[in-house]
């Protein structure tokens, strides 16, 4: 990929914090690295989780009834909160490869990160939830 250097116009004003239209932005091929790098830690974190649900499901095979619940809902809440994280990391690649490609919108996403770690820490208190009334 070779660097592009094109004057801004209108619509990148925006994207770029308004820098004004005579100057000229260099799209480099470490900006789409980023990205993808980018992508691949969220899918990490996804799949890390989708493989704790997958064991806790896997040792939950010849207990008793109860308890075979309890780790099945406990591996839901975990496999539920995985696939929101894939399904968030590859909306916001696609998201950031757009307007890196046009120069348009922007690359910023304030929310996504404090809604998922919100579902996170809901799902965490969900499996503790979960563990202590399963002891009692």
């Amino acid at each position: 990929m070779e660097v592009v250097e094109e004057p801004v116009g209108e619509g990148c004003c925006q994207f770029m914090g308004g820098l004004d239209s005579e100057k000229h932005i260099s799209l480099k091929p470490k900006d789409f690295f980023a990205n993808e790098r980018n992508f691949i830690h969220w899918m990490h974190m996804a799949a890390t989780m989708g493989s704790v649900a997958s064991l806790i499901t896997t040792m939950a095979q010849g207990e008793d009834e109860g308890h075979r619940r309890a780790t099945l809902l406990t591996s839901s809440v975990l496999l539920f909160t995985g696939v929101a994280f894939a399904i968030y990391s590859l909306a916001l690649f696609f998201m950031r490869r757009q307007a890196l490609t046009t120069r348009t919108g922007s690359v910023d996403e304030p929310w996504g990160p404090l809604i998922l770690s919100t579902i996170l820490g809901l799902s965490l208190t969900l499996i503790l939830l979960i563990a202590c009334l399963r002891v009692v």
